[in-house]
């Protein structure tokens, strides 16, 4: 786990074109954001002492790559066991380089600061390296600058492994009184195990009050376990209840499961097929595509596709779902996702030397992991519309979907809230044994759009942020499972297709979306996901009182 934020400094970021939006494939880097297996860029470098910072004056990052305060010995398990490229070098050589990495790479590298490298630690340093300018809606335009230990990013993006207890939580408050719910909860994990399911209540960790407790240093070990095995009690309500129950949960190793739930719903006007899916990861290639065989095999109508909590990943993942949900006949030819790098790169893709030319629906696979052999022909449900459950932490290759099928005129339905607004990707790049995260490109769809960095937003919404899209807001239910015909938002899309396009009415008492609805940050609303979603800080500390 991450352990450098407090809960209400947690971000709201997401792309993850790995050729993220996300995208990373070992060997043919059809994606982009892997080489052999490893984030892109790890030559080793010689040792390098002309460390004098002149403003506007940049060396070539390579001049400085793998200079390590720290370095890693030892075989690296995720390049053949290959010794790490590291040698001996200095904070300063670390941020140096990511100086010069940000001046030939950010998407916006002119808008950032230029400020001496000798003055800060290497993580200080690398949050001052984005723009500070803001979108349309006054939000921060880049919102998506993180960083992540190198080797926690390869096993949860290889494997599909992560650390915690499997489930993720909804904070409308984290002062007193606090509200922490359960949204989503990963199968087998201990969460699963223990029995929480979405919509319960944190009232109690190991004993102590947490609503309106002061016991902080109780309440965030059981939150945010150090290690493999620890135990903690969470004492919970179910929804609607009244009366807790405790919960035994020790913390382990979770492996994620990025489709959750696909089934058939049987309808008068024919049978709707459903696919929660979570997130654009290598295992999740083979799991979407045997989603994708279910339904085809069922002849389903038409889709509802849950990406309410999907938060990006592999571009070219997205770019595969686009193809098995519109069909050859719609996608042959076409742009799925143009990339546009900064104004320095403009014939050729600046990390793999590429030419610029467009990402397109895949229609076979492209074997991001051994459950799925490459050059398949993938599936089809030869559709022209497609229903999208959508929330605030609908992000990155989730929005390259929606972006990508209304660029060949594929009806996109989106039921639930705006989208987060993330049409920006980048390569993950190691050094040091970190792996950095920023935003290196955007994307357009076919007829040349990518101008949503506010989101998109049902149509029907009060005060809609977004690119308006056909459908409506619809607040997540936290009282039904998802996957449930019932569910409010799955109600709501089954509603608008039987009654040819009408939207379930808005009550009157939430004319505007709730916190709980999406990451409200001006309202202290958070969305915790402690295990799958490490574009979230992972760890959750609540804040002093």
């Amino acid at each position: 786990m991450n352990t450098t934020a407090l809960l209400k400094t947690v971000a709201s970021f997401s792309i993850t074109t790995f050729l993220v939006a996300c995208g990373g494939s070992s060997n043919n880097n059809t994606d982009g954001s892997l080489i052999d297996g490893r984030p892109s860029g790890s030559s080793p470098s010689a040792p390098n002492d002309n460390l004098t910072f002149q403003a506007g004056t940049f060396v070539n990052s390579d001049t400085f790559k793998n200079q390590c305060e720290s370095p890693r010995t030892g075989p690296d398990r995720f390049n053949n066991n290959q010794p790490f490229p590291d040698v001996q070098g200095s904070v300063a050589a670390e941020n140096f380089y990511l100086r010069s990495w940000t001046n030939e790479l950010y998407l916006w590298y002119d808008e950032v600061e230029d400020q001496d490298p000798n003055l800060f630690s290497t993580a200080d340093y690398f949050e001052l390296l984005k723009t500070n300018e803001l979108t349309p809606a006054q939000r921060p335009k880049d919102n998506f600058h993180f960083s992540e230990n190198t080797e926690q990013y390869l096993t949860r993006t290889t494997a599909g492994v992560t650390f915690g207890y499997g489930m993720s939580l909804r904070s409308t408050s984290n002062s007193p009184p606090r509200e922490f719910r359960v949204i989503d909860v990963i199968p087998n994990s201990p969460a699963a195990t223990a029995g929480i399911q979405r919509g319960m209540l944190i009232t109690a960790i190991d004993g102590e009050d947490f609503i309106n407790g002061g016991n902080l240093d109780v309440l965030n070990a059981g939150l945010s376990p150090r290690a493999v095995g620890e135990s903690h009690v969470f004492s919970m309500q179910r929804f609607g209840e009244t009366t807790s129950t405790n919960f035994t949960m020790s913390s382990a190793n979770v492996v994620s499961t990025p489709v959750k739930d696909t089934r058939v719903v049987s309808t008068p006007t024919g049978d709707v097929g459903y696919i929660h899916f979570n997130a654009h990861t290598r295992p999740s290639e083979a799991a979407l595509v045997n989603a994708f065989e279910q339904l085809e095999a069922e002849g389903v109508n038409d889709l509802v596709l849950d990406l309410r909590y999907n938060g990006g990943g592999l571009l070219a993942v997205a770019g595969e779902a686009g193809y098995m949900i519109a069909g050859a006949a719609a996608t042959g030819g076409e742009t799925f996702y143009q990339l546009v790098f900064n104004d320095k790169h403009t014939e050729r893709d600046p990390v793999t030397g590429n030419p610029l030319t467009p990402t397109p629906f895949f229609s076979r696979s492209l074997g991001f992991s051994d459950a799925l052999p490459a050059n398949r022909q993938l599936p089809t449900l030869n559709l022209n519309r497609v229903y999208i459950l959508s929330t605030e932490r609908t992000c990155s290759a989730s929005e390259a979907i929606i972006n990508g099928l209304r660029g060949i005129d594929i009806e996109v339905v989106l039921i639930g809230g705006t989208t987060c607004g993330k049409p920006y990707g980048f390569y993950p790049q190691d050094n040091c044994g970190t792996t950095y995260f920023t935003v290196q490109f955007s994307g357009a769809n076919a007829k040349g759009f990518g101008e949503y960095p506010d989101g998109f937003s049902p149509s029907n919404m009060p005060n809609p942020r977004g690119v308006t899209v056909n459908g409506c807001w619809v607040e997540d239910d936290l009282s039904r499972l998802l996957g449930d015909p019932e569910e409010g938002m799955f109600a709501a899309a089954l509603s608008h297709r039987a009654t040819g396009g009408q939207c379930p009415p808005i009550p009157q008492q939430n004319s505007k979306p709730s916190v709980a609805s999406g990451l409200q940050k001006t309202r202290g609303g958070q969305d915790i996901f402690l295990t799958e979603y490490p574009e979230l800080n992972n760890t959750i500390m609540l804040p002093p009182q």
